[in-house]
């Protein structure tokens, strides 16, 4: 088995120059305002005490890191909060930074925790503080990274690993809903597999633009991500790709066996969800399947592979050749 060293990445209300929908603001001290809003970082500690860090530390394999990228600039209460979280775990690390574009920030960060370069290669992969995985994620991309690496893959690194399918748990709007949710390429479920080079990481470009930029793999079957959505999530929509509500009984399945750390209590103190007088969850508000009519769900059973398209002529536009040349070119 191949030595990778795995870094779990947690962007902790980091402010950041771009990349968080309220630095488009041009006044950095309203947007600081925004991000350190107290509503809104009660809520954020209330889902990363209630389902990101539990799904760290309830991690079958629990040789990796878990690197929470966080601000100088947040409030000293809120910082001394997330230390105390973090203390008394030798595996995970907070490293507070000025603000700075978020790939910098991170290249920063793994400097700190690995070094310039890290003797093994490296596996990282994207947390945020109101998200979680499955406890059986980092296990299942240690394997997935160790047949990677011991193939003729290994030549193209950095190399993606992608899983699409996840569960969202909404408390949007006062009203609880929960979504089986085939995404590609959300950054939440996205991980990369980079030679030890540490400007080399996860956020080198837009996640949903990896397939085009980076050899990227992809594992369309198990259920690896639990999004938050609430009314400060930083992100908009319930999710971009396929979308369908989950009834009670087979959300219940999918927290049994992958996130477990959600519990009844979790949803109804956390989520606002209505677990009845019994402790049983209750009905789940249905809506529209966002799939079209008779699609049959995003559930596949192979690995689909995308590398970056090569520029060249496109083949659908007509082409004509110049007066003494074989050569085809593009019409004008």
């Amino acid at each position: 088995m191949t030595d990778a060293t795995i870094v779990g990445i947690c962007r902790f209300s980091y402010l950041s120059t771009r990349g968080w929908k309220r630095t488009e603001r041009d006044d950095p001290d309203a947007t600081a305002g925004g991000l350190y809003d107290d509503a809104r970082m009660r809520e954020r500690f209330d889902l990363f005490e209630a389902i990101c860090l539990p799904s760290v530390l309830a991690q079958k394999d629990k040789d990796f890191i878990f690197l929470i990228v966080a601000s100088f600039a947040m409030p000293e209460k809120w910082r001394d909060r997330l230390d105390a979280l973090a203390a008394p775990h030798d595996n995970i690390q907070v490293a507070y930074l000025r603000p700075r574009p978020m790939t910098e920030a991170v290249t920063v960060a793994l400097r700190r925790t690995l070094g310039r370069r890290n003797p093994d290669p490296v596996v990282q992969f994207c947390l945020d503080d109101d998200d979680a995985v499955s406890v059986n994620y980092v296990a299942r991309l240690r394997r997935e990274a160790d047949t990677v690496l011991n193939s003729p893959f290994a030549d193209r690194l950095p190399v993606a690993i992608n899983h699409p399918r996840g569960i969202s748990l909404s408390k949007q709007k006062g009203q609880f809903e929960a979504h089986e949710n085939y995404a590609p390429f959300l950054a939440l479920g996205l991980a990369l597999i980079t030679d030890g080079s540490i400007p080399t990481n996860i956020y080198i470009c837009p996640h949903l633009k990896t397939p085009t930029r980076i050899f990227s793999i992809v594992d369309p079957k198990p259920i690896t991500y639990l999004r938050g959505l609430h009314d400060h999530h930083d992100s908009f929509g319930i999710s971009k790709g396929r979308v369908r509500s989950l009834k009670p009984e087979r959300l219940s399945q999918i927290l049994k066996r992958e996130f477990p750390f959600v519990t009844e209590e979790v949803l109804a103190r956390v989520f606002d969800a209505d677990t009845g007088a019994d402790g049983a969850l209750a009905t789940i508000p249905q809506l529209e399947d966002h799939r079209a009519p008779g699609a049959k769900p995003a559930v596949l059973e192979s690995v689909a592979i995308s590398s970056p398209r090569v520029p060249g002529p496109d083949p659908s536009r007509p082409t004509k050749e110049r007066p003494g040349s074989s050569s085809p070119r593009k019409s004008d």
